[in-house]
């Protein structure tokens, strides 16, 4: 193996290794609101970003996906220069990592990095669930305040700071494994464990996810990849049942739009209001829910500060429309790429994007972030393969 490639595997590898173990190191905030979207916080995950991102600075050229990305991080870069903050600053950085994360994966270690990644956390959350809570790895950043309860159900979150992040996870890490099964058929037994979380963290945006994978198999002829996911998230949701009927009865009895969609309705109200005020720079980088509370703007309807649940518009409101629209593109760019490498690469996009869209953790989490790397690097690389495969036909 050539010495370059060496160090990008190891960096890459540091990168997941280090996300997996979320201790705080320090908090260079600490007189700021005791929020997370007040302060500014180091992870071990942050010094090897630092890692790829040097390493992605001497590659000679960037790929589409890499250059799109690219160009999030400059619109959101002249916005900060327009509102400097030190909290804005560590936004650009982890976002220089995304970059230099989707510039970096390549076809081979995409299945270790996600499918790993996934595997790890699916593992130790069905630990998790069977003893009742935290399994004694809070030193190394397990923490039972991640952990959520819907009615007597328990939906744990691995290491990652939210069981959403397990589900967007459990199905990126699937989605990576089921694609490569087409060679190796005996990776569809990690890839069932890796999308097992979406059967008891309880995320309706997962489940849509889910479908959709599912019919992106489907018509890629690759009964066994239904067979397999299917397995593996529909097992754990008939054993751990409990969440999916309080959310049933949850989403049934909601009396407002609010209830029913949890706030995202007024949360894009938020932004879109932000986005008229501040058109050409935004807010600045990692000041949403700081102008939250500086702008004086109500959150009753939103149970409290949160960013906007969809990651264009929440660059948008940051970065300006300039952002939101790189955002969009970049989206839209891995969508076209997925589709034109076939029907199992759109399962890994479609896999992924409802987080994108109906949540915020692919921007505001470094453990999100890296997903979100690798995401795009999946897509990116999907379609190199030895042989044209048309779509349709992947089987």
């Amino acid at each position: 193996m050539p010495r370059a490639s060496f160090r990008t595997y190891v960096c890459l590898g540091l990168v997941v290794v280090l996300s997996c173990f979320p201790r705080l190191l320090a908090d260079v905030t600490p007189h700021a609101p005791d929020q997370y979207d007040f302060r500014v916080l180091l992870f071990p995950v942050d010094f090897a970003f630092v890692a790829v991102i040097v390493l992605a600075v001497f590659r000679r050229r960037l790929g589409r996906l890499p250059a799109m990305a690219a160009v999030v991080l400059a619109t959101l870069a002249l916005a900060w220069c327009f509102h400097p903050s030190l909290r804005g600053g560590q936004t650009l950085f982890r976002w220089a990592a995304v970059v230099a994360i989707v510039a970096l994966v390549n076809r081979r270690s995409i299945p270790f990095l996600a499918g790993g990644w996934a595997v790890f956390e699916s593992l130790l959350a069905i630990a998790q669930h069977l003893h009742g809570g935290p399994v004694g790895l809070a030193a190394v950043g397990e923490s039972a305040l991640s952990f959520l309860r819907f009615g007597h159900a328990l939906a744990p979150p691995g290491t990652l700071v939210h069981p959403y992040l397990l589900a967007g996870l459990g199905l990126l890490g699937g989605a990576v494994l089921a694609n490569e099964a087409r060679e190796r058929r005996w990776l569809l037994v990690p890839a069932a464990v890796a999308v097992a979380p979406v059967g008891f963290t309880y995320s309706r945006t997962a489940l849509l996810a889910v479908g959709l994978l599912l019919v992106c198999c489907a018509i890629a002829r690759f009964p066994a990849a239904v067979l397999a996911l299917a397995v593996g998230a529909g097992v754990p949701a008939l054993v751990w049942h409990d969440g999916w009927v309080i959310r049933a009865q949850m989403s049934s009895s909601a009396t407002s739009p609010d209830q029913f969609d949890s706030a995202r309705g007024a949360m894009v109200g938020q932004s879109v209001d932000f986005i008229k005020a501040n058109p050409l720079t935004g807010v600045g980088p990692g000041r949403y829910v700081i102008s939250l509370k500086d702008k004086h703007v109500s959150i009753a309807a939103t149970f409290g500060p949160k960013p906007v649940h969809n990651l264009p518009l929440l660059a948008a409101a940051e970065g300006g429309v300039a952002a939101g629209l790189a955002m969009t593109a970049l989206l839209l760019m891995a969508g076209y790429l997925a589709v034109r490498a076939g029907a199992m690469a759109t399962g890994i996009y479609v896999a992924f994007l409802p987080f994108c869209l109906l949540d915020h953790f692919a921007y505001t989490f470094p453990q999100g972030m890296v997903m979100l790397g690798l995401w795009l690097g999946a897509i990116a690389t999907a379609g190199r393969r030895p042989r044209a495969v048309p779509v349709g036909s992947e089987a």
